[in-house]
């Protein structure tokens, strides 16, 4: 009986270990402020190293800043940042941090979409998906 409890409480300290160990949300939600002061700053060597190599599959470092570039040029100033959602998914072989701003600009407003993936054995976050769709305000 004593065996069965022993085993009982340590399979309950490991796993409990390891989920604690694997939620990494607030450093997800800092990664985000980097994120936008970088943006923010034009400091796009920053921005650019936040991203994964699965994200740059889809498109080139350069396309990428490119349209950062765009982005911060034609709507100005980010003035504020609103968090509409986060989620935390997780699953045996990673999590994944999901984050959905309101960004107001000076000139416009963007509806921001990200995924931050972290793999159990990987290193570090990064973003993996990135979806920017900007609001028509009306005249």
């Amino acid at each position: 009986m004593k065996t069965l409890a022993t085993l009982t409480l340590t399979l309950a300290i490991l796993v409990s270990g390891c989920i604690t160990q694997a939620n990494q949300q607030v450093e997800a939600g800092t990664m985000m402020d980097q994120l936008y002061a970088s943006i923010e700053n034009q400091d796009w060597d920053t921005a650019l190293s936040l991203y994964g190599k699965r994200f740059y599959k889809q498109m080139s470092k350069q396309e990428w800043k490119e349209r950062l570039q765009t982005l911060r040029s034609e709507l100005g100033h980010i003035k504020s940042r609103t968090v509409n959602f986060t989620q935390r998914d997780t699953k045996y072989r990673y999590d994944a941090y999901i984050f959905s701003f309101s960004v107001q600009y000076e000139k416009g407003k963007t509806k921001d979409l990200i995924t931050i993936y972290k793999a159990v054995d990987g290193k570090g976050l990064h973003i993996v998906a990135h979806r920017i769709n900007r609001i028509k305000i009306k005249s």
